[in-house]
Protein backbone atom coordinates (compact mmCIF):
# COMPACT_ATOMS: atom_id res chain seq x y z
CA UNK A 1 0.00 0.00 0.00
CA UNK A 2 1.35 3.33 -0.68
CA UNK A 3 1.99 6.12 1.92
CA UNK A 4 -0.06 8.90 2.48
CA UNK A 5 1.76 12.46 2.11
CA UNK A 6 1.03 15.10 4.54
CA UNK A 7 2.63 18.87 4.30
CA UNK A 8 5.52 18.12 6.48
CA UNK A 9 6.75 15.99 3.35
CA UNK A 10 7.13 19.48 1.05
CA UNK A 11 9.48 22.00 0.79
CA UNK A 12 12.93 21.85 1.69
CA UNK A 13 12.64 18.32 3.56
CA UNK A 14 11.29 16.26 1.05
CA UNK A 15 13.56 13.83 -0.33
CA UNK A 16 14.20 12.65 -3.78
CA UNK A 17 12.98 9.03 -3.05
CA UNK A 18 9.62 10.92 -1.63
CA UNK A 19 9.62 13.34 -4.89
CA UNK A 20 9.35 10.44 -6.99
CA UNK A 21 6.99 8.32 -5.37
CA UNK A 22 4.45 11.46 -5.50
CA UNK A 23 5.68 12.28 -9.13
CA UNK A 24 4.56 8.07 -10.27
CA UNK A 25 1.39 9.12 -8.53
CA UNK A 26 0.21 11.69 -9.63
CA UNK A 27 1.35 10.23 -13.45
CA UNK A 28 -0.76 7.55 -12.06
CA UNK A 29 -3.30 9.18 -11.39
CA UNK A 30 -3.32 11.63 -14.36
CA UNK A 31 -3.84 8.53 -16.59
CA UNK A 32 -6.73 7.17 -15.04
CA UNK A 33 -8.93 10.75 -14.99
CA UNK A 34 -7.68 11.14 -18.38
CA UNK A 35 -9.05 7.70 -19.50
CA UNK A 36 -11.84 8.36 -17.35
CA UNK A 37 -12.95 11.90 -19.13
CA UNK A 38 -12.02 10.69 -22.91
CA UNK A 39 -13.22 7.15 -22.59
CA UNK A 40 -17.22 7.96 -23.50
CA UNK A 41 -15.91 9.42 -26.40
CA UNK A 42 -13.17 7.31 -28.04
CA UNK A 43 -11.46 3.94 -28.62
CA UNK A 44 -10.14 2.48 -25.18
CA UNK A 45 -7.02 1.43 -28.16
CA UNK A 46 -6.55 5.12 -28.90
CA UNK A 47 -6.67 6.64 -25.25
CA UNK A 48 -3.73 4.07 -24.04
CA UNK A 49 -2.15 4.49 -27.12
CA UNK A 50 -1.93 8.06 -25.29
CA UNK A 51 -0.46 6.43 -22.39
CA UNK A 52 2.19 4.77 -24.28
CA UNK A 53 3.15 8.31 -25.85
CA UNK A 54 3.31 9.69 -21.97
CA UNK A 55 5.31 7.00 -21.35
CA UNK A 56 7.75 6.72 -23.92
CA UNK A 57 8.01 10.93 -23.46
CA UNK A 58 8.90 10.04 -20.08
CA UNK A 59 11.42 8.35 -20.54
CA UNK A 60 12.76 10.88 -23.15
CA UNK A 61 12.73 13.21 -20.37
CA UNK A 62 15.12 10.95 -18.14
CA UNK A 63 17.67 10.49 -20.73
CA UNK A 64 17.41 14.32 -21.78
CA UNK A 65 18.07 15.13 -17.95
CA UNK A 66 20.75 12.82 -17.76
CA UNK A 67 22.37 14.65 -20.56
CA UNK A 68 21.88 12.81 -23.21
CA UNK A 69 20.34 14.47 -25.79
CA UNK A 70 21.22 11.68 -28.57
CA UNK A 71 18.69 8.77 -26.63
CA UNK A 72 16.13 11.55 -25.93
CA UNK A 73 15.68 12.55 -29.62
CA UNK A 74 16.04 8.95 -31.07
CA UNK A 75 12.86 8.19 -28.69
CA UNK A 76 11.13 11.31 -29.52
CA UNK A 77 11.32 10.56 -32.73
CA UNK A 78 9.93 7.07 -31.93
CA UNK A 79 7.16 9.23 -30.25
CA UNK A 80 6.25 11.19 -33.28
CA UNK A 81 5.90 7.90 -35.75
CA UNK A 82 3.36 6.58 -33.57
CA UNK A 83 -0.46 7.22 -35.37
CA UNK A 84 -3.67 8.39 -33.46
CA UNK A 85 -6.47 9.35 -35.58
CA UNK A 86 -7.11 12.59 -37.26
CA UNK A 87 -9.10 14.05 -33.96
CA UNK A 88 -9.10 17.23 -31.98
CA UNK A 89 -8.94 15.81 -28.45
CA UNK A 90 -6.42 13.36 -29.35
CA UNK A 91 -4.45 15.85 -31.04
CA UNK A 92 -4.13 17.80 -27.94
CA UNK A 93 -3.94 15.05 -25.61
CA UNK A 94 -0.80 14.40 -27.52
CA UNK A 95 0.52 17.73 -27.27
CA UNK A 96 0.14 18.34 -24.06
CA UNK A 97 1.83 15.12 -23.10
CA UNK A 98 5.02 15.17 -26.15
CA UNK A 99 5.37 18.69 -25.86
CA UNK A 100 7.08 19.43 -22.76
CA UNK A 101 9.69 16.82 -23.45
CA UNK A 102 10.47 18.74 -26.60
CA UNK A 103 10.34 21.84 -24.83
CA UNK A 104 12.73 20.51 -22.07
CA UNK A 105 15.56 18.80 -24.75
CA UNK A 106 15.77 22.20 -26.98
CA UNK A 107 16.35 23.68 -23.96
CA UNK A 108 19.07 21.72 -23.06
CA UNK A 109 20.37 22.44 -26.12
CA UNK A 110 20.53 25.83 -25.76
CA UNK A 111 17.39 26.67 -28.04
CA UNK A 112 15.32 28.46 -25.35
CA UNK A 113 13.18 30.38 -28.23
CA UNK A 114 11.89 26.79 -29.08
CA UNK A 115 11.17 25.37 -25.84
CA UNK A 116 8.98 28.39 -25.06
CA UNK A 117 7.04 28.15 -28.00
CA UNK A 118 6.74 24.45 -27.33
CA UNK A 119 6.00 24.70 -23.86
CA UNK A 120 3.41 27.23 -25.46
CA UNK A 121 1.79 25.06 -27.76
CA UNK A 122 1.53 21.96 -25.00
CA UNK A 123 -0.33 25.02 -22.30
CA UNK A 124 -2.70 26.16 -25.29
CA UNK A 125 -3.66 22.31 -26.18
CA UNK A 126 -4.33 22.16 -22.49
CA UNK A 127 -6.69 24.82 -22.72
CA UNK A 128 -8.28 23.17 -25.68
CA UNK A 129 -8.58 19.92 -23.26
CA UNK A 130 -9.99 22.06 -20.85
CA UNK A 131 -12.41 24.39 -22.40
CA UNK A 132 -13.71 22.64 -25.27
CA UNK A 133 -13.55 18.61 -24.01
CA UNK A 134 -14.26 19.19 -20.05
CA UNK A 135 -10.52 18.12 -19.05
CA UNK A 136 -11.21 19.07 -15.36
CA UNK A 137 -7.99 17.35 -14.25
CA UNK A 138 -4.96 19.43 -15.82
CA UNK A 139 -4.50 22.02 -13.23
CA UNK A 140 -1.04 20.72 -11.71
CA UNK A 141 0.06 19.94 -14.93
CA UNK A 142 -0.70 23.54 -16.38
CA UNK A 143 0.68 25.48 -13.35
CA UNK A 144 4.06 23.32 -13.97
CA UNK A 145 4.43 24.09 -17.33
CA UNK A 146 4.22 27.74 -17.04
CA UNK A 147 6.25 27.56 -13.95
CA UNK A 148 8.53 25.95 -16.52
CA UNK A 149 8.25 28.77 -18.76
CA UNK A 150 9.21 31.47 -16.23
CA UNK A 151 12.33 29.15 -15.65
CA UNK A 152 13.56 29.02 -19.70
CA UNK A 153 12.50 32.86 -19.34
CA UNK A 154 15.45 32.83 -15.75
CA UNK A 155 17.86 31.04 -17.75
CA UNK A 156 18.06 32.76 -20.78
CA UNK A 157 18.18 36.50 -18.43
CA UNK A 158 15.05 37.28 -18.43
CA UNK A 159 15.04 37.81 -14.65
CA UNK A 160 12.51 40.37 -14.39
CA UNK A 161 9.70 38.69 -16.79
CA UNK A 162 10.53 34.98 -14.82
CA UNK A 163 10.36 36.89 -11.66
CA UNK A 164 6.81 38.63 -12.62
CA UNK A 165 5.35 35.35 -13.97
CA UNK A 166 6.25 33.19 -10.75
CA UNK A 167 4.64 36.19 -8.73
CA UNK A 168 1.38 35.52 -10.79
CA UNK A 169 1.62 31.66 -10.50
CA UNK A 170 2.08 32.25 -6.35
CA UNK A 171 -1.25 33.97 -6.77
CA UNK A 172 -2.74 31.86 -8.67
CA UNK A 173 -2.04 28.70 -6.54
CA UNK A 174 -3.03 30.33 -3.17
CA UNK A 175 -6.02 30.63 -5.22
CA UNK A 176 -6.26 33.90 -7.52
CA UNK A 177 -6.79 31.77 -11.04
CA UNK A 178 -7.32 35.38 -12.88
CA UNK A 179 -3.75 35.97 -12.76
CA UNK A 180 -3.29 32.81 -14.88
CA UNK A 181 -2.06 33.74 -18.50
CA UNK A 182 -2.73 31.01 -20.31
CA UNK A 183 -6.37 30.79 -20.84
CA UNK A 184 -9.31 28.73 -19.17
CA UNK A 185 -8.56 30.04 -15.94
CA UNK A 186 -12.31 29.22 -14.63
CA UNK A 187 -11.44 25.41 -15.15
CA UNK A 188 -8.50 25.89 -12.66
CA UNK A 189 -8.84 23.60 -9.23
CA UNK A 190 -7.15 26.17 -6.91
CA UNK A 191 -5.96 26.65 -4.36
CA UNK A 192 -3.76 23.70 -4.88
CA UNK A 193 -3.07 22.49 -1.44
CA UNK A 194 -0.73 19.66 0.46
CA UNK A 195 1.87 17.89 -1.70
CA UNK A 196 0.80 19.80 -4.99
CA UNK A 197 1.18 23.24 -3.59
CA UNK A 198 4.50 21.83 -2.21
CA UNK A 199 5.96 21.00 -5.25
CA UNK A 200 4.71 23.66 -7.14
CA UNK A 201 6.47 25.95 -4.52
CA UNK A 202 9.08 24.79 -4.76
CA UNK A 203 9.50 25.40 -8.64
CA UNK A 204 8.75 28.62 -8.31
CA UNK A 205 11.18 29.24 -5.17
CA UNK A 206 14.09 27.77 -7.40
CA UNK A 207 13.47 29.84 -10.09
CA UNK A 208 12.83 33.25 -7.91
CA UNK A 209 16.67 32.51 -5.67
CA UNK A 210 18.18 31.85 -9.81
CA UNK A 211 16.63 34.57 -10.51
CA UNK A 212 18.20 37.06 -7.67
CA UNK A 213 20.92 35.75 -7.91
CA UNK A 214 21.26 37.11 -11.49
CA UNK A 215 19.63 40.48 -10.81
CA UNK A 216 22.31 40.74 -8.26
Amino acid sequence: MSRRFDESQVGATMDVATLREVELRAGRQFIADQFTTMSSRHDPEDIITLQVLLDYGQEAAQHAKAGDLLEARRLLSAVDAIELPDDDELSAARELSTLPVHALVHWKEGNSEAAIADLTRALDAGRVLAEEFGHGYLTVKLIHLASNVARVDQSQGRSREALAEVTDLRAVIDGDAAKWRYGAASMLRVPLKGVEHGIIDMQLERTTTLAAQTQA
